[in-house]
């Protein structure tokens, strides 16, 4: 990622993450009399000590002829004392088993050596001599000016170090405005003594932090210190003013071409210093957007829609300001594509929160790297150094406890308030021998309707969801769509078969089928005859259904009948009359269902496969009941179950289709406003099942054999829930996925096989269907285990996540086109506790799922010691 390797250029150690351990623990301060701060944190894990040399000026401090003076002098540092002619320092160094380095930053300049920890005074005494004693050689000068030239051109020639260069430029009015290395103009003017002068003005007592780490003990070091950097007399410099402003707070934009092959693009927004208390969840916010291939950007323009070749989010921040930066290597002819998309992104950022999980995760990554980071003692010393240089070390911990504290609602609000159009910088890098391809997008009005996030959410999209809350308990969800005259509608009651195991021990199972059936066949006021015709008038459906956990109306008709609709039905749910004859009809059709069952195998397997997978728990009741239980129902329980049900605390109401909220509500009110009934329904009951081998065989005279495996799988409403969506489309998405590849395409065993999981707000099962001819059986069940075990040893490849995630985005889009659909899932979504909103970011949810979500979710649910098997066959056992 280019975008990291330029954050070394400007900050070597900053790139995008500044969290430590926080072990404040043998963390020793001296201030010495003549200004010089001293830090030294034991660490006896490794024999090992590191020396950091720290000088609190570097480009930000530098005036317009000194451009580039800190870097050179960083160079120069170990190029000879009095003492120690040219070489010298770094082959002492190596004869005590150790290594030097230095780097530049815009706030501080930095020498660092590493010994094994015996050897540490005497890095010290080296440091010191090449501090107050180097001879800054007229010859070695003039010699190394050619170097730091050189690395000036490697920049330019590196497209990722011309931009960035370009953004800050852009986006600082001092400090951070130029470049670290300097202008090639200054650099050929400095002379030995620009560098002295320089070194006597800034190389100052009260600008030395010197932080030692390691295999030592603090107070000898100390010692070591004093007798060496402690004799340096003090001195003090006429005082540098600053200037408070920092920024340009407008919008910028610049294009550049040349000789280069790709496009590059930058984008920066003006953020607050390192010490700010939005700094950690500024962090948080650029590796949730940006920062790896399971991040926001990463998944929305490279892996869905194929915009770029490579985007990332990093920040820099220092002393005086930072800036929150965006970086993409854009394909041929998505420039503008791609910025759109960028803002989009942003603008939807600022609305949605992340999961908890989802924090957790970036948040552990963070503190995993560094954690890693300080096995070494010399950044250790970086870290406190860094912040010292800045204002404590204590600011380190701090930090890293404020990071810990992150929240949701931080990351809205730091998006909200630091991701801003108005204040944007954009730079451009093109090739040279694509003009044409930009000759319209190198002014600031020819992108601007790409970045305007009101004029893309409205280009986007027609209409909001709302929910409201009516004043009788009802929640409607509302969705005006406007391409036909159709009006789609889902009426959800919590109920189900899932509170029929605690009514009478269960002895009147399929209460709630009975009941949500025989509402239909008459009212108060209608017949079962008029309820029917009056839905054929209205050229309307009006289908109920059960399920484990609720049961429904799905409606549909057009807009001019939706009063009528609305109208019928408040009748069928108020005024039902619950009539013995209709009951006995209702009873001996739901009677001959059951008998039926087993005419359908495939049916009849997943009922046996609930029965024995779910063992005592309510789901895995068949939601008909049983020959036995549905004649036993009699007509006071069915009102008594109507009477606890039918509530409107109770009664999602999710509309979509062209008819305005305002009127939705009106028609509603008018006719169920007076509607009074039991509070809200609530059941706790966790699904605890065997853990171990269950299987079953049921003989039945059929041509195949059906076979189902199970497992158990997540809630809904659970942080696996999105990841083994990927993974069951991974299994079972397409001609492509695994089992009908494998099992299928190449083994020919079987014409249908599929997996699937249960939507239940507890845990729910997992399995895999398939159905072959009785002397396939055996080969089949191996085939689908070899599948399993490949699963949990082998896990899955990228190629395969992305092509389940594509296939899970085409059907939703595709089947998104029907109203109802949309109506279904918005009002599911919001029963299962999942927010109504999240059907709208999906598909942002099913592309953020990373690679170790679906690993870490198969080693979780898949156990191949822990599963249901059902076969269904006319094979005996042999």
């Amino acid at each position: 990622m280019f975008l990291k390797r330029v954050m070394l250029f400007l900050f070597l150690f900053i790139n995008g993450s500044l969290i430590m351990a926080a072990n404040q623990e043998k963390v020793i301060k001296q201030v010495f009399d003549n200004g010089i701060t001293v830090i030294v944190k034991e660490n006896n894990s490794a024999p090992v000590a590191a020396c950091n040399f720290w000088v609190r000026t570097g480009a930000a401090y530098e005036n317009d002829n000194e451009k580039g003076l800190s870097h050179f002098i960083e160079h120069m540092m170990f190029k000879g004392t009095k003492k120690r002619g040219l070489g010298q320092i770094d082959k002492e160094i190596k004869e005590l088993g150790g290594y030097n380095n230095a780097f530049t930053s815009y706030d501080a300049t930095n020498y660092v050596i590493v010994v094994p920890s015996e050897n540490i005074e005497k890095a010290i005494e080296i440091q010191f001599d090449a501090l107050t004693e180097s001879v800054f050689d007229e010859q070695e000068v003039n010699k190394e000016r050619g170097v730091i030239l050189e690395e000036l051109k490697r920049g330019q020639d590196n497209p990722g170090v011309f931009i960035m260069q370009k953004l800050m430029n852009q986006c600082f009015l001092n400090y951070y405005k130029d470049p670290i290395i300097g202008y090639e103009e200054n650099l050929k003017s400095y002379t030995r003594d620009s560098l002295i002068e320089f070194v006597n003005k800034y190389y100052i007592p009260d600008n030395i932090v010197i932080v030692v780490s390691g295999d030592v003990n603090s107070d000898k070091i100390i010692n070591c210190i004093k007798n060496t950097f402690g004799t340096i007399e003090r001195r003090k410099t006429g005082k540098i003013s600053f200037d408070k402003s920092v920024f340009e707070k407008n919008f910028k934009y610049q294009t550049f071409s040349g000789p280069i092959e790709s496009r590059y693009l930058i984008i920066g927004f003006p953020i607050p210093d390192i010490l700010s208390d939005d700094s950690p969840a500024i962090e948080t916010l650029a590796r949730l957007f940006g920062g790896s291939e399971s991040s926001v950007l990463y998944q929305k323009l490279k892996e869905e829609k194929e915009l770029v070749d490579n985007i990332d989010v990093d920040i820099f921040t220092g002393k005086f300001g930072g800036v929150f930066l965006i970086s993409a290597i854009v394909r041929e002819g998505k420039y503008s594509n791609v910025l759109e998309e960028i803002f989009k992104e942003i603008d939807r950022i600022k609305k949605v929160e992340f999961s908890q999980e989802e924090l957790n995760r970036v948040k552990s990554d963070i503190i995993r790297e560094k954690e890693k980071e300080l096995m070494k003692v010399e950044n250790d010393a970086l870290n406190l150094g860094f912040f010292e240089t800045l204002s404590d070390y204590n600011e380190y911990y701090k930090y890293y406890d404020r990071l810990r504290r992150v929240i949701e609602t931080d990351i809205i609000n730091v998006a909200s308030k630091y991701l801003n159009s108005e204040t944007a910088s954009i730079v451009l890098y093109y090739p040279k021998s694509q003009e044409k391809e930009f000759k319209d997008l190198k002014q600031v009005e020819s992108i601007k309707k790409y970045i305007n996030p009101q004029e893309q959410e409205k280009k986007e999209s027609k209409t909001e969801v709302k929910l409201i809350k009516l004043e009788n308990g009802i929640k409607l969800i509302h969705k005006k769509q406007i391409n036909t005259n159709i009006v789609a509608m889902k009426f959800l009651f919590k109920g189900g078969v899932i509170f029929e195991g605690s009514f009478n021990s269960g002895r009147y199972r399929g209460i709630t089928n009975l009941m949500v059936e025989t509402m239909m066949k008459g009212t108060k006021k209608r017949s079962a005859k008029e309820i029917a015709n009056r839905i054929d008038e209205l050229g309307a459906v009006l289908a109920p259904s059960v399920s484990k956990e609720y049961f429904s109306w799905s409606a549909e008709t057009l807009n001019t009948n939706f009063e009528n609709l609305i109208e019928l039905f408040s009748d069928i749910i108020l005024n039902p009359l619950f009539d013995i004859e209709e009951m006995r009809k209702e009873k001996e059709d739901i009677i001959n269902k059951l008998i039926r069952l087993k005419d359908y195998p495939d049916d009849y397997a997943f009922k046996i496969f609930n029965e024995e997978f779910f063992e005592w728990h309510p789901y895995g009741f068949y939601p008909l009941g049983t020959t036995e239980t549905v004649k036993a129902i009699p007509q006071k329980y069915l009102k008594d179950w109507h009477k606890r049900f039918i509530s409107p605390e109770n009664l999602i109401v999710s509309i979509v289709g062209n008819i305005d909220i305002d009127y939705a509500k009106e028609i509603l009110n008018k006719y169920l406003n007076n509607w009074k009934g039991e509070k809200d329904v609530k059941i706790n009951l966790p699904v605890k099942i065997s853990h171990n081998i269950k299987t079953k065989r049921e003989l039945i005279e059929k041509n195949q054999s059906h076979i189902i495996v199970g497992f158990l799988g997540p809630k809904t409403n659970s942080p696996d829930y999105f990841a083994f969506r990927v993974l069951d489309t991974i299994l079972s998405g397409g001609m492509d996925s695994k089992l009908f590849h494998e099992i299928r395409d190449k083994k020919n065993l079987c014409y249908t096989i599929f997996s699937t999981f249960d939507r239940f707000t507890e845990n729910g099962s997992f399995k895999i269907y398939a159905a072959t001819s009785p002397e396939n059986e055996e080969k089949l069940e191996k085939e689908i285990f070899n599948v399993l075990k490949d699963l949990v040893k082998n896990k899955v490849t990228t190629k395969e996540i992305k092509s389940a995630k594509n296939f899970i985005n085409g059907m939703f889009k595709i089947g998104f086109q029907d109203y109802m659909a949309q109506a279904d899932s918005y009002c599911m979504y919001e029963f299962w506790g999942m927010d109504y909103k999240t059907v709208d970011i999906f598909l942002d949810k099913i592309y953020a799922v990373s690679k170790e979500d679906i690993i870490r979710v198969i080693d979780k649910y898949i156990n191949l010691d822990e599963y249901t098997k059902i076969i269904v066959s006319s094979k005996k056992q042999e």
